[in-house]
């Protein structure tokens, strides 16, 4: 919803010195050439947005700064926990099957260097 307000600046001409000369029934400028009667205009209209409207677009531009945070944040979130790796069970398989020779009993070890603090047990046996 706009308001618009319409303020009078004055009644006389600039271009006629201080005098009136509008034509009483249509208002506008009499003996002055159509090219320069909007040279000085006499009315104005002022346009501005109301307080609601200021409001709604304040609110509007901060859910969508606080959306675009949230996504930032979690995107760093994930690229942290993808950063840091811990070992799966995946890698002893990947090794088991290079030898393809799988023996009945217990083992155990570590990853090496890559991943210092974590040791692996692994138990095979026969199914059946």
């Amino acid at each position: 919803m706009r308001l618009a307000f319409s303020k009078v600046v004055g009644q006389a001409s600039c271009l006629s010195g201080g005098v009136s000369n509008r034509s009483p029934d249509t208002g506008r400028i009499l003996d002055v050439p159509p090219d320069r009667q909007d040279a000085c205009p006499t009315t104005r209209t002022v346009r501005a947005f109301s307080l609601i409207e200021v409001m709604i677009a304040i609110a509007i531009f901060f859910m969508c700064s606080f959306v675009i945070l949230a996504l930032i944040s979690s995107g760093l979130r994930t690229a942290r926990m993808l950063r840091t790796t811990r070992p799966n069970a995946g890698m002893l398989a990947a090794e088991m099957t290079l030898t393809n020779q799988l023996e009945e009993g217990m083992e155990s070890g570590d990853f090496g260097k890559m991943y210092r603090e974590y040791t692996w047990t692994k138990e095979t046996a026969e199914a059946g």
